[in-house]
């Protein structure tokens, strides 16, 4: 009898924790990113420095990544990070519900619309061949540097520092 109550007990509180992470998923905003998405964010964020990161759910380094941006999320926000996940729309849910887990949701986050998957990685950059973690650095004149594999801490660092020494502009 005793170890029913506890089964029922474990079974109970796994109900509970899976109900949690489902409600956490759902806080989540993924915008649909399409060719023409990148002009949008761009002028968006015109005048002020902020990282494009490209990643995927199967992609190990990318959720190596996603942990370092958890352990940094004091200093990143919606002006200066945007995440864009290049799995495609039939993988919402997941994406969301990893975007929770890493505690990322509350950044600009995106995924690759149902368009050719080709058209997009072609509208972002023609050089570009799909390669993941991928990381664009915009600077606040509107000038960009690519980055191919894992972020480090140190350039994350460096970075961050380097955005918030710059003088701030009114957010459009």
């Amino acid at each position: 009898m005793r170890l029913f109550r506890i089964k029922t007990f474990v079974g109970f509180l796994l109900v509970a924790y899976c109900g949690m992470l489902h409600a956490a998923s759902e806080d989540v905003l993924l915008k649909s990113f399409g060719s023409d998405s990148l002009v949008d964010i761009t002028s968006e964020k015109s005048d002020q420095p902020f990282m494009m990161v490209l990643w995927s759910m199967d992609c190990p380094p990318c959720m190596k990544e996603l942990s370092l941006f958890r352990d940094f999320q004091k200093q990143l926000s919606k002006d200066n990070i945007v995440l864009i996940s290049t799995d495609g729309s039939e993988s919402v849910s997941v994406i969301k519900q990893t975007l929770a887990d890493h505690q990322l949701g509350k950044l600009d986050n995106w995924v690759f619309s149902g368009e050719m998957a080709e058209r997009i990685r072609y509208a972002i950059d023609p050089e570009w061949y799909g390669e993941l973690p991928r990381t664009y650095f915009y600077g606040s004149e509107g000038n960009r540097d690519a980055h191919s594999g894992i972020l480090t801490k140190k350039l994350l660092s460096q970075w961050l520092q380097y955005s918030e020494s710059l003088p701030k502009t009114e957010s459009k």
